[in-house]
């Protein structure tokens, strides 16, 4: 109780004020008042008890008075314990120890007996104290006055010590949400930071090719290279655009790849087919940007550069069981085994989507019955930022 008193709970996030702040400003609204009036109360019927035990041959009739009288007493104590306790409270926790104890309970004393006072006045105005039996209304003020103090010193102490241990404890709760909010945001800020280290390995990647490409024909057709250079500026515009949201539409996405693949035919010549398709529902499912550039990527330059014939890039998305599914086949020469060779960057758009969605998504290579490469994107069908 005196650690209370010296050591009131700091307060997290919004202020809070405690049920004794509350009465003493007059805003403790009906539950309140109700648990206020049911302390009360609770007091009353203990007296009362305690007064049947000591005379059990009262009648009923006095017993329900001697009722009503203890109610009186201990409403009209109790409510101005509860309203001055609580207009002093943040005063008194403000002060040392020894200082706010002794001053807590001579505010409980002086209003036991300012309540013993008003319940005497209450009862002689209001209730038949005449039915009485002579020793009840016998008055002994001495007594009374130090009955009600003791009660009070009690009765507000145990109060007092239960609704400081309950706004610890939701000081407690409140600081634990507050902490795992900060854990949840500084998670975020990791995964951002995560997904901005994977896309800047990557970039370096599309663009030392795309270089390569336009330096190859630099001499040999410059009208080609400078359509080139045109298509390039456009890439780096949505690529600076990307690197500034954690998500883009996937329409954006397609596009995008759209654009490198008429880059990489400009090169190829007709070695190189590629078709880029959507349902219309998933064309504005969010994912990371620049995800399915490396995966086209790799169909170009491991699967259909290296055939002499060339070959086709099919690039699907669809809606499928409410989630997105991202589909790149191509017919080139392909791999050996069941895995991608190193330089195939899946790795990278495996960190990607553990980033973005979790557990969420899935990423799957695997070869075809008529020997295309496929790699498929199982993701969940978001339409906005962190939905």
């Amino acid at each position: 109780m005196m650690a209370m008193m010296n050591d009131p709970p700091m307060a997290v996030g919004p202020t809070k004020t405690s049920f004794l702040e509350d009465m003493g400003r007059m805003r403790g609204g009906l539950p309140k008042l109700v648990m206020v009036l049911a302390i009360n109360t609770t007091i009353a019927v203990f007296i009362a008890l305690i007064v049947m035990m000591i005379a059990p041959d009262l009648p009923w009739k006095v017993v329900a008075l001697g009722f009503l009288q203890c109610l009186v007493y201990s409403n009209s104590i109790g409510f101005l314990v509860a309203y001055s306790l609580g207009g002093l409270y943040s005063w008194l926790t403000s002060l040392p120890t020894l200082a706010g104890v002794m001053l807590l309970n001579l505010l409980l004393i002086v209003s036991g007996i300012l309540g013993d006072q008003l319940g005497r006045a209450i009862s002689n105005l209001f209730l038949p104290m005449q039915l009485l039996p002579e020793w009840m209304r016998k008055e002994n003020r001495l007594i009374d006055y130090l009955v009600s103090a003791a009660i009070c010193i009690l009765v507000g102490n145990l109060v007092y010590f239960y609704l400081n241990l309950r706004a610890r404890w939701e000081q407690s709760k409140e600081r634990l949400r507050q902490q795992e909010l900060f854990q949840e945001r500084l998670w975020k800020l990791k995964a951002e930071a995560e997904l901005s280290a994977l896309q800047a390995r990557i970039h370096p990647h599309f663009l030392f090719n795309t270089l390569n490409s336009i330096a190859s024909l630099v001499r040999e057709n410059p009208e080609l290279a400078e359509s080139i250079i045109e298509k390039l500026a456009g890439l780096f515009r949505y690529s600076l655009a990307s690197s500034r949201s954690p998500s883009v539409a996937l329409e954006n996405e397609l596009a995008f790849v759209k654009s490198y693949l008429e880059i990489e035919k400009i090169r190829l010549g007709r070695r190189l087919q590629f078709a880029v398709t959507a349902d219309d529902l998933s064309t504005k499912v969010r994912i990371p940007g620049l995800l399915l550039q490396p995966i086209v990527e790799n169909a170009v330059q491991h699967g259909i550069a290296p055939k002499e014939t060339g070959g086709t890039v099919n690039v699907h998305a669809g809606i499928e069981a409410e989630r997105c599914v991202i589909t790149v086949m191509d017919d080139g020469s392909g791999f050996g085994g069941t895995d991608p060779p190193d330089g195939y960057a899946l790795e990278n758009i495996r960190e990607r989507l553990m980033a973005a969605f979790g557990a969420g998504a899935q990423l799957k290579v695997d070869r075809t019955p008529d020997g295309w490469t496929r790699v498929s994107m199982n993701l969940p069908s978001r339409v906005e930022d962190g939905e």
